[in-house]
C-alpha cells in the first residue's frame, strides 16, 4: 500500500478533515490543562485567610484592604498563602454563609450590633451567632486552645523559673511530619527546607505570644468583651418555636470583640468603622458597637487555626494602645 505523504494528499486532508484536526488539537489542550490543574498543589483551608464584613455600618477600609494591611504588618505566618475578603449583605447572606460553612471558609467576621436592630430582633451580630455559633469561637476558648496547641505538642515548655521557652526540636519534628507532602519542602537538605524550619519556629512563637497578649488585653480591658447568650434573639423573636432546652441552656460567652471600645491608637477606629446614632437635632449621641468575631474551624485546620489571633491583635494594636508586648508569659 502506498502510504507516502504527498502534497496532494495533505491538501485533501486539510480540505476535508480540518474541523476534525482542530477538535483534536483543542481536546489535547483541554486534557493537558485539566491534568495540570488537578495535579497542581492547592492552598488548604488554613492557608487561605478570609475576612468578611456583614451588616449596615460604614467603613473606610474594605475587607480586602484591611486583610492586606494585616499581612504587610506581619500578622500572618509564612504558611498563609492567599488572602480573600467578602462583603455580605442581607439579601444573599444566608446563601453565601451556607456555602462557606460547608467548605470551611472564613476566619474573621466584622459585623454590627445596633440598638435599633436589637429592638426589632434583627441584629446582624446576634443573627450570625444564633445561626453559626457552633463554628464561632468565644474568645476565651480561642486563647485556651491556642495555648494548649503549643503546650500539649511540647512546642512551648514551662521553665523552672516560671517563664516559657520554645522547644525547637519538637517544632522541627512536627514541621517534618506536616510538610511531608508539601512540594515546597521536598529536599530536607536544601536551604529552602532549613528556612522553612526557621519560619515554623517563628510561627509557633507568634501563636503563643499572640494568645498571651490577647489574654492580658482582655483581662485589663474588659470593655472589649462583647458577650452574648446564643439564641437569645431567636427566642425573643419567636418564643413559641424555640422552647427546647437546647436553646435555653446556652451560656453567655464573649463571642465578639468590641472594636468600638478601642482607643489610644494612631488611628481612631470610629473614623474607619462606625454606625453612629444621632438625636432629632442631628447631634451625634454615640456609635453602635462594631463587633469582630472569629470562626472556629479547628478540626479542619489544626495548625493554622490560630492565624486569626494575628489579625485580632493587629486590629487591637492599630486602633488602641491596649496590647502589651511584654505581658507576663510572652517569649522574647
Amino acid at each position: 500500500m502506498d502510504n507516502k505523504i504527498t502534497k496532494r494528499r495533505l491538501t485533501n486532508l486539510l480540505a476535508y478533515d480540518w474541523i476534525k484536526i482542530i477538535i483534536i488539537i483543542v481536546a489535547v489542550i483541554l486534557v493537558w490543562s485539566l491534568a495540570f490543574t488537578i495535579g497542581a498543589p492547592r492552598a488548604s483551608t488554613g492557608q487561605v485567610f478570609n475576612v468578611f464584613y456583614y451588616g449596615e455600618f460604614s467603613y473606610q477600609k474594605s475587607p480586602s484592604v484591611i486583610n492586606y494591611e494585616a499581612k504587610n504588618s506581619g500578622a500572618y505566618s509564612y504558611d498563609v498563602l492567599s488572602l480573600d475578603a467578602r462583603e455580605l449583605y442581607l439579601d444573599y447572606y444566608a446563601t453565601i454563609m451556607s456555602a462557606v460553612s460547608s467548605t470551611h471558609e472564613g476566619d474573621i467576621m466584622i459585623t454590627v450590633d445596633s440598638m435599633d436592630k436589637i429592638q426589632s430582633n434583627s441584629s446582624e451580630f446576634r443573627n450570625f451567632v444564633d445561626g453559626y455559633g457552633y463554628e464561632i469561637y468565644d474568645y476565651d476558648s480561642l486563647i485556651k486552645d491556642a495555648k494548649n496547641y503549643c503546650l500539649l505538642n511540647s512546642f512551648v515548655l514551662l521553665q523552672n523559673d516560671g517563664s516559657y521557652a520554645l522547644n525547637e526540636r519538637a517544632i522541627k519534628s512536627h514541621f517534618a511530619k506536616r510538610m511531608q507532602k508539601d512540594p515546597r519542602f521536598k529536599n530536607k537538605d536544601g536551604e529552602k527546607y532549613k528556612q522553612g524550619e526557621l519560619n515554623e519556629i517563628a510561627r509557633i512563637k507568634s501563636v503563643w505570644n499572640n494568645a498571651i497578649m490577647l489574654e492580658d488585653c482582655l483581662n485589663n480591658h474588659s470593655e472589649l468583651r462583647y458577650n452574648y447568650k446564643r439564641f437569645a434573639q431567636l427566642i425573643q423573636k419567636d418564643p413559641d418555636n424555640y422552647k427546647d432546652e437546647v436553646y435555653h441552656n446556652t451560656q453567655e460567652l464573649t463571642y465578639g470583640l468590641n472594636l468600638s471600645a478601642l482607643s489610644g491608637g494612631q488611628v481612631d477606629v470610629n473614623t474607619e468603622y462606625s454606625k453612629p446614632i444621632f438625636d432629632e437635632n442631628g447631634t451625634h449621641i454615640y456609635s453602635n458597637p462594631i463587633v469582630m468575631c472569629v470562626f472556629n474551624y479547628l478540626p479542619h485546620q489544626p495548625d493554622l487555626q490560630f492565624e486569626s489571633l494575628g489579625f485580632v491583635n493587629f486590629m487591637i494594636k492599630k486602633y488602641s494602645n491596649f496590647l502589651n508586648d511584654n505581658a507576663l508569659g510572652v517569649i522574647a
